[in-house]
């Protein structure tokens, strides 16, 4: 459970508050960030971390592609199958159209997963998935090392370089 702590009110007297978790950009200047479960600060709050509107829907945590829609940085789903390079992570869900958080940085320890196995590798799969198995020689897929686990519910994000199969 978050702490919440007191701040001045519109009134002047004093009314209890809940920092944030997670970082939505410039909308969240001025708040009190919190420690997410796992005892760290969300990546959302690290340097890396940009919001971009989402071209697709994107089911967070999600691995995403960056790219240029007429001349406007745009996120979607990274896929091994469709050429689509890992560029960082969504943070959470982005409806398409919507602005979402999006962090880039390499070493940023990724939340929100379930069923990671701890110490395995992590590469590129479908749709903004990450899988342990990459894909085969000659497939036509985008090879790409995206990290290691660091619990069943966290990656740490290791962007390798993009290979072609």
């Amino acid at each position: 459970m978050t702490e919440s702590y007191l701040k001045p009110g519109s009134s002047g007297a004093l009314q209890e508050a809940q920092p944030v978790t997670t970082s939505a950009g410039a909308g969240s200047s001025g708040l009190i960030p919190a420690l997410n479960s796992s005892g760290q600060l969300d990546s959302s709050f690290l340097p890396g971390a940009s919001s971009f509107t989402a071209s697709e829907t994107i089911t967070g945590p999600a691995a995403v592609n960056l790219f240029d829609s007429s001349g406007t940085m745009k996120v979607r789903n990274a896929d091994a199958a469709g050429n689509k390079p890992v560029d960082g992570f969504a943070i959470s869900s982005i409806a398409t159209s919507s602005f979402g958080v999006v962090t880039t940085a390499r070493g940023a320890i990724i939340t929100g997963f379930t069923g990671l196995t701890d110490g395995t590798a992590y590469y590129l799969g479908a749709a903004g998935a990450i899988t342990a198995t990459p894909p085969a020689v000659g497939s036509g897929s985008t090879y790409q090392y995206v990290g290691k686990a660091d619990g069943t519910t966290s990656l740490v994000f290791l962007p390798g370089p993009v290979i072609q199969r």
